[in-house]
């Protein structure tokens, strides 16, 4: 694996689901655990194309499947893949986005690029270069860890996992959400991780029959409307507008419109929805769960029953996480 590094604070070992991301001198030391037969040393010097083995820093994933060898090569990277995707996911609102990592199979997402600006009324030019994609790890921390079990991540493999209960179809969309978020947070493309995050709203919050410009606000009001930014950062109309940019890159191919600050805007909603619900996994234990409160709260808003700061259906737990960009952060990822 590249783009991932994996510390004593996880003990170089991180189980997502069916796959085991290792380090290759813990793999040493525990192979028969997870079901490998003979000695790392062994396979070193039986296979040329394992050099990977050689170094002890280097992740690898560990996954049993059956079937001929052959045959499941391409299943085993679908599954590695995915599962490094929802790994991914647990950058949103760790770190700026600028900073994230791209944890994939093989090598760096790193690009060089340069230019040449030629003067053709004088001789001469000015050539110039530079890297990018996404250069950090995905380093798993102590940092990392405690962010992990206070906001949203913890709870979603343990969802995903079967051990926070919820209905099977949650559970599933859930999953989605979680690969879209990884693949929108190991982007560099600011449209197409901007189109990502809406989608993983919309799997959240929104049914196929709802008029989508008018539930996506409201739903999103449910979980953050109590906080005063949702009034002072007009939170709704920026919601309606990112729905309207989310419509015309769909349909038109408009992509143009979509900038670096519609798209933070949209990993802090996403963020906190995400964290409130899957911080409360006893309530939201289905999307019709988490559409009746919506509803309630909407009921409560229209009879006049919400105070100032307070509610009857709003759990008192319900938080609000709020991040700040710099000039820097809004001109690159």
């Amino acid at each position: 694996m590249s783009g991932l590094r994996l510390t004593d604070a996880v003990k170089e070992e991180i189980v997502i689901n069916r796959v085991t991301f290792i380090s290759v001198r813990k793999l040493v030391r525990v192979r028969k655990r997870l079901g490998i037969p003979e000695p790392i040393s062994h396979l070193r010097s039986r296979y040329s194309m394992v050099e990977f083995l050689n170094r002890p820093d280097q992740v690898v994933a560990v996954l049993r499947q059956t079937g001929r060898p052959h045959d499941i090569d391409s299943t085993v990277r679908r599954i590695v893949t995915e599962e490094l995707f929802i790994l991914a996911a647990s950058q949103l609102g760790f770190k700026k986005r600028r900073y994230n990592s791209y944890p994939v199979i093989g090598g760096t997402t790193a690009r060089r690029f340069a230019h040449l600006c030629i003067n053709t009324n004088l001789s001469g030019g000015i050539c110039s270069g530079r890297t990018a994609g996404k250069l950090h790890d995905l380093i798993t921390d102590e940092r990392w860890i405690a962010y992990n079990r206070n906001v949203f991540f913890k709870n979603l493999i343990e969802t995903l996992e079967g051990r926070l209960k919820v209905e099977a179809s949650w559970k599933q969309a859930l999953r989605k959400v979680a690969l879209l978020v990884g693949q929108s947070q190991s982007s560099s493309d600011v449209a197409h991780a901007f189109l990502l995050n809406m989608i993983a709203i919309e799997v959240l919050l929104v049914e196929e029959q709802d008029k989508q410009k008018d539930a996506l606000p409201e739903r999103v009001e449910a979980f953050i409307g109590w906080v005063g930014y949702w009034h002072t950062r007009a939170y709704e109309k920026r919601l309606r507008e990112a729905y309207k940019k989310r419509c015309l890159y769909v349909h038109s191919g408009a992509f143009s419109e979509i900038q670096i600050k519609d798209l933070l805007f949209m990993d802090d909603i996403l963020l906190n929805v995400l964290a409130n619900i899957l911080g409360h996994p006893a309530i939201f234990v289905s999307k019709r769960a988490v559409i009746e409160f919506s509803n309630k709260v909407s009921a409560e808003k229209i009879l006049g029953l919400q105070r100032p700061g307070k509610s009857r259906v709003r759990p008192k737990t319900l938080l609000h996480i709020s991040r700040q960009y710099s000039e820097s952060d809004l001109a690159e990822i």
